[in-house]
């Protein structure tokens, strides 16, 4: 990977004491694993030089492809963060993408569910609430888009379908 960005409206600054306990906070009590990983997770945020935007993925997703462009193939992310958004706000940026995607090859790899967020080209078996990982790309103008796998939602496990 070349160059990386997050983007996010309230982004936690992993430096700051009292926005971290915040976040451990969200932990639910009984489950010592995900505070293990979240400390993980945390040093090695600390450690990294992340970039990490202030502001709203719908209105900055055609900016950000841009810049990613300029060191090769862009691949955007998203990981429950769908479902945060409106159905309004999904569709503007499933619209972008495509819109991007008549002139850039872009990838787009998707770990949401389906069930809450039925905008998303995602495909799902009927009354299906899991996550879903998904891999949308656009080459020459052409959008493909692939299942591969199913998912605990905070990643526990993994059932590829490939």
């Amino acid at each position: 990977m070349n160059w990386s960005v997050g983007i996010d409206v309230q982004p936690i600054d992993v430096h700051d004491e009292v926005a971290v306990r915040w976040l451990q906070a969200c932990v639910w009590p009984d489950q010592v694993d995900r505070f293990t990983r979240l400390h993980s997770a945390i040093n090695l945020a600390r450690q990294s030089n992340l970039r990490i935007d202030t502001g709203d993925a719908v209105e900055n997703i055609v900016r950000l492809v841009a810049e990613a462009s300029a060191y090769g193939h862009p691949t955007v992310t998203t990981s429950w963060v769908m479902n945060y958004l409106s159905p309004a706000q999904r569709n503007s940026f499933v619209n972008e993408l495509v819109r991007i995607g008549t002139t850039t090859d872009v990838s787009w790899v998707i770990a949401e569910s389906p069930l809450e967020t039925p905008e998303l080209p995602v495909s799902s078996n009927e009354g299906e609430d899991i996550t879903v990982i998904s891999l949308v790309t656009w080459r020459n103008g052409q959008q493909v888009s692939t299942r591969l796998a199913r998912t605990h939602p905070h990643g526990n496990w993994i059932h590829w379908e490939l």
